[in-house]
């Protein structure tokens, strides 16, 4: 499902650290990447906020985030939808497992991006990041979740958005690509401290 050029795709995140080599490719610009490496016809309306989903390739909604993945407890993290709309927590839960997307690709930070430079792309179908049999406990800062593959927490004081702590041991992503800055943005980066 990935369709994606990997070659190109190395290619442009290069040009991203040639222009921006201490900032990590994130938000629109990783949107704006991605979508010129994918090796099918890509709808996809840069900055839009579509429910749910970034663009569209062969009928298949596909949502884009940025995360960071924990290497020592093979963990990633992530921020999904806000649920300020949605006022109960079952219907929160009702609102992320709704079918906004089929398929995510998450983009990765390495542990601490400013030492590693490491990012690593993740593919997720919807049903494995689905929520419906998590059981939620609220406090004053939101609702918690968690079971053997995951933990969720609802953040009131953050729109009520949803944030994600996968365990990749218990959630095998369809797809897994390394990828790092390329090496002259390394030295020129380690001449600027």
């Amino acid at each position: 499902m990935l369709n994606l050029n990997i070659e190109k795709f190395k290619s442009n995140l290069a040009l991203h650290h040639q222009l921006y080599p201490d900032l990590p490719l994130q938000d629109v610009m990783l949107e704006s990447l991605l979508e010129r490496s994918i090796t099918d016809i890509v709808e996809h309306n840069v900055g839009s906020h579509s429910i749910g989903f970034d663009f569209v390739i062969k009928g298949n909604k596909v949502s884009v985030k940025s995360g960071r993945f924990v290497s020592k407890d093979n963990r990633l993290k992530f921020s999904s939808h806000r649920t300020t709309a949605q006022k109960t927590i079952e219907e929160k839960i009702e609102f992320v497992n709704d079918t906004h997307y089929d398929y995510q690709y998450n983009f990765a930070k390495v542990d601490d991006w400013k030492k590693t430079k490491q990012y690593k792309l993740f593919v997720f179908n919807k049903q494995q990041l689905d929520i419906g049999g998590i059981k939620f406990i609220e406090s004053d800062t939101g609702w918690t979740g968690e079971n053997d593959k995951m933990i969720v927490k609802i953040m009131k004081s953050l729109s009520d958005q949803v944030w994600f702590n996968i365990d990749l041991n218990n959630i095998k992503p369809l797809e897994t690509i390394e990828f790092g800055v390329p090496q002259y943005d390394l030295e020129w980066l380690s001449n600027q401290h």
